[in-house]
């Protein structure tokens, strides 16, 4: 990613866990939901977010003529970081000489 939100809120839910349950140990934390995507433009890999997606809908079976509850899954792809709103569709490099 071109922040680093994923690790600054992991370090911050972290202590947070750590006060709120101390006579526990070994406290870790994983925010979920994170996936490395191929970059078609250098062939490298960028840290995405994403949010995945439950689909359920009604079909008519061919065969018997009932209905059947049919369930997807499919996950929605973050084009920017939701918690500071950085565009993830640009590699690092890019967004840094714009800066400039």
């Amino acid at each position: 990613m071109s922040c680093n939100c994923k690790t600054t809120f992991t370090e911050k839910f972290l202590e947070q866990v750590k006060a709120q349950y101390p006579t526990s140990t070994d406290h870790s934390v994983e925010i979920e939901n994170y996936a490395f995507v191929f970059n078609k433009h250098d062939n490298g890999m960028t840290l995405k977010g994403y949010l995945p997606v439950a689909i359920h809908h009604k079909i008519i079976v061919k065969k018997t003529g009932l209905p059947k509850i049919k369930k997807e899954k499919t996950s929605l792809l973050f084009s920017y970081c939701p918690f500071c709103g950085v565009d993830l569709r640009e590699p690092e490099h890019k967004e840094n000489n714009n800066e400039s």
